[in-house]
């Protein structure tokens, strides 16, 4: 492994030092989640961290009741993307409608827009936004943008490790014999070691991570994805094996969302052997310098955006029997005290030893709006070669 350019001799007993760039380093070679997580440049300023939820709303609604070709009100779920003048469109018809009143969740619409031929359209049809035109020398409409932007947060969450090396030369297995200094060698290597345990817990505490706030009796843990997920989009397999309609019903409840970007599939080893064999033909090995260990595939489907290409990250400790799409960016880790380590040893203590503490959090930032989890999969693995 690379060494970082910290100092780790053990002679520094009473030095806090700053390991985060080991850390790092480990985490950044361990097939996982949070390798691919970037650092947020920002801090926690307290152990409950917030923020505002910074995603483009979506423009498109969802129709309440059948219409017929003539009908002229519109019923939809909101009308909150839409005002006077608005050129829509029907998922699944060619016709283009004007909007002449959007005020209530029964809208006024100019059926056939522009020579299109008018359509019936049935209930729980979208309804996207195409345009807003404006008149000349408009002024301008501040209702439909008024609202301050909602509100998550997440907790901190303490991480630490104790790596301890005898004194004693007879146990410093592994240490070379021309070392100049065999236990600050092996501290150095015990150091990395737990720095690997650090980097899984944190990992974990990323996808199966619930937050809770600290108490005077319990220690506070923060949030992971599989939370986040919780009351936002979903797609429900039933036991099914992974299919291309899911995953692009998966992808299209994200852009609904308001997704503007979606470059992330997170799953374990089965459900990405089934997807493999899905887009066999069009899988890219990618190896990355910076992910040494992983095994990272790009598949280039058939799905909502021309030409959309995704990541999979296969990550061993994510559910099997589900899948998660998002975009990574609107993910990140927030330090509010980046990982140090100092002397923990006893005075006279026979050994040396160093404890390292970290306290960070995770941001999902209008996670369950723009991502989507399918859920219960069937986990066998699918052999393409069967007849």
């Amino acid at each position: 492994m690379e060494q970082p350019a910290v100092d780790l001799n053990y002679l520094y007993q009473n030095k806090r030092r700053d390991v985060s760039s080991v850390l790092a380093l480990v985490t950044q070679s361990q097939p996982t989640l949070v390798s691919i997580i970037e650092r947020a440049p920002y801090r926690a300023q307290s152990h409950k961290f917030e923020w505002p939820e910074l995603a483009l709303a979506a423009e498109s609604t969802t129709t309440t009741a059948d219409i017929t070709n003539s009908a002229t009100t519109l019923p939809v779920v909101s009308n909150a993307p839409f005002v006077a003048n608005t050129i829509i469109r029907f998922e699944g018809s060619d016709e283009i409608a004007r909007v002449t009143n959007a005020d209530t969740v029964s809208m006024t619409i100019v059926r056939g827009y522009g020579g299109t031929a008018a359509a019936a359209v049935v209930s729980g049809k979208r309804v996207y936004v195409v345009s807003k035109p404006k008149h000349e020398g408009s002024v301008p409409q501040f209702t439909k943008n008024a609202t301050a932007p909602a509100m998550n947060y997440n907790y901190t969450e303490i991480f630490d490790f104790e790596a301890v090396a005898s004194k004693s030369k007879e146990r410093l297995y592994g240490v070379s014999a021309d070392s100049t200094d065999p236990v600050g060698d092996l501290l150095n290597f015990k150091v990395q070691l737990e720095m690997v345990g650090v980097s899984r817990r944190i990992n974990n505490s990323l996808i199966h991570g619930r937050r809770s706030e600290r108490t005077s009796s319990i220690p506070g843990t923060m949030g992971g994805i599989l939370q986040y997920h919780v009351g936002g989009n979903n797609v429900a397999a039933a036991g099914a094996p992974v299919s291309r309609k899911m995953l692009g019903d998966a992808f299209q409840k994200c852009f609904d969302g308001g997704a503007t970007q979606l470059d992330t599939i997170l799953c374990g080893a089965a459900q990405a052997r089934n997807i493999s064999a899905l887009y066999a033909g069009k899988l890219m090995i990618l190896r990355e310098d910076t992910t040494l260990g992983n095994r990272i595939l790009r598949v280039q489907p058939d799905m909502p955006i021309e030409g959309y290409v995704s990541t999979i990250v296969v990550d061993p400790n994510y559910p099997p029997d589900k899948i998660s799409i998002f975009a990574k960016g609107n993910i990140k880790l927030v330090d509010q005290r980046p990982m140090t380590d100092e002397d923990s040893a006893p005075k006279a203590a026979d050994f040396v030893s160093r404890r390292g503490v970290a306290e960070m959090t995770a941001e999902f930032n209008s996670f369950g709006e723009t991502s989507c989890l399918i859920s219960d999969l069937d986990t066998t693995i699918v052999d393409p070669d069967a007849e």
